[in-house]
């Protein structure tokens, strides 16, 4: 398993870009599993460590990040929005995936690139 970053889950969550990406208070995300093609419900409580995460902005590189789950599954997001921020346009992928290097693998060039140095 790869070391997780020293980047806390709750640093995440008082992130405004960040926190719109995942959760506002009190809800929860489907993330897609392209194994089984079926929805998992995860909240922020099932997110216990962040392995990698770089921050975007508006009009520019998507935010990107991979984040342990509870049950230990990888959340892999990359999520974009234009100048006006998160109301208008904007683009999110959440998948989860059985292992990191699933995830990584799902990842575009870029985002990895980012985040690994591959």
């Amino acid at each position: 398993m790869p070391t997780p970053s020293s980047r806390p889950v709750s640093e995440m969550f008082e992130d405004s870009d960040w926190a719109t990406i995942f959760f506002r208070p009190g809800e929860f995300i489907f993330a897609g599993d392209p194994t089984t093609r079926k929805l998992a419900r995860i909240t922020p409580q099932d997110i216990v460590a962040v392995i990698a995460a770089d921050d975007g902005f508006n009009d520019g590189d998507p935010w990107v990040g991979i984040f342990l789950t509870k049950d230990g599954r990888y959340l892999c997001i990359e999520a974009s929005c234009d100048n006006t921020g998160w109301d208008c346009s904007c683009d999110i992928s959440i998948e989860i995936h059985a292992d990191i290097g699933q995830a990584k693998a799902m990842m575009s060039n870029a985002s990895r690139a980012r985040l690994f140095g591959v």
